[in-house]
């Protein structure tokens, strides 16, 4: 699991603990005020007894604010932790862990390679030379397509994700697996161009949702 997970399951946990805590310390609190409510309506005739009762009530007093403080705590304690699980949660669900993000982040220039080694097929480039690096570049795209996901996310994230890496997978064995021939013709090329912007929409989706600087990744190519 990760950091995150561990964090929800100790903030909930002493969130639920201290709940718990609170309902004894409530019931308790409860009991005292019972009993000074029926202390507070007797009255002793003697002197004696109504020291006794001056000294019981004292004490009940003192009880009494101790669990106030200790009810005031807990409250506060148990909305923190469990705010705080919440939104370790909440963060999780809508943010990339580093490995995630890395595998996107690496994914953006892989596929920024294959346009660029596709164009320049395009443009009349050597076929022979162009070709190992555009192999070595979609076997990344493999790779990347094949990553398990953290578990955590959105159901809306995940589903980008899955999609997204279901594309890179088919896109990087499709080019992997051609030929010269197939290179040299134009038309198949360019279909694979269209599929690469199909994937390029893909990712704009994922950088959207998780808030990635596309403008910064370009900045560091």
């Amino acid at each position: 699991m990760s950091v995150l997970d561990w964090l929800f399951i100790g903030l909930l946990s002493s969130g639920f603990v201290s709940i718990l805590v609170l309902l004894f310390v409530s019931t308790r609190l409860f009991s005292i005020k019972l009993t000074l409510n029926m202390l507070n309506r007797k009255r002793p005739k003697t002197k004696q007894k109504r020291r006794w009762l001056k000294k019981k009530k004292y004490r009940l007093q003192k009880q009494k604010r101790f669990f106030l403080r200790w009810l005031l705590l807990l409250a506060i304690f148990g909305i923190v932790t469990i705010c705080g699980a919440l939104y370790a949660r909440y963060y999780q669900s809508t943010n990339l862990t580093a490995e995630d993000s890395n595998m996107i982040v690496q994914s953006y220039f892989v596929t920024e390679e294959v346009n660029t080694n596709l164009k320049d097929i395009e443009s009349g480039g050597s076929i022979d030379k162009i070709q190992p690096k555009l192999r070595d570049v979609s076997s990344l795209l493999v790779s990347y397509g094949n990553r398990n996901l953290a578990q955590g996310m959105s159901e809306e994230g995940t589903s980008l994700l899955i999609r997204y890496k279901a594309m890179m997978k088919e896109l990087g064995t499709n080019i992997y697996a051609l030929s010269s021939e197939d290179l040299a013709n134009a038309q198949l090329v360019s279909d694979y161009q269209k599929d690469l912007e199909k994937l390029t929409r893909s990712r704009k989706k994922v950088f959207d949702y998780f808030k990635i600087n596309e403008l910064a990744l370009k900045q560091k190519k």
